[in-house]
């Protein structure tokens, strides 16, 4: 490639708006809902939702854009303008 040219798919660690993967602020935040560390959750995310897919989906979705889904006991919902909230679904 000549100086200036990138290849087709060229996005390296550049996330769109998110400072983490999406799949990975889940996490985070559903840790911090239990008041323990990430790889101390019982669940795990692979067993629930395909993470890599998850990130390909909200990184290029519009901001209007809403996954929902259940894990580890929470309802989490993740928007297309990073927002990442995990709320109990016991209390719902």
């Amino acid at each position: 490639m000549s100086d200036g040219e990138t290849g087709d798919d060229e996005r390296g660690d550049e996330l769109s708006g998110w400072s983490l993967p999406p799949s990975a602020l889940v996490v985070d935040r559903v840790a911090a809902a239990e008041g323990t560390e990430p790889v101390d959750l019982r669940a795990r995310l692979y067993d629930v939702v395909d993470p890599e897919a998850l990130d390909r989906i909200v990184e290029r979705g519009a901001p209007e854009l809403t996954v929902e889904f259940r894990f580890n006991g929470y309802r989490v919902t993740v928007d297309g303008d990073g927002t990442v909230l995990a709320s109990d679904a016991a209390r719902e």
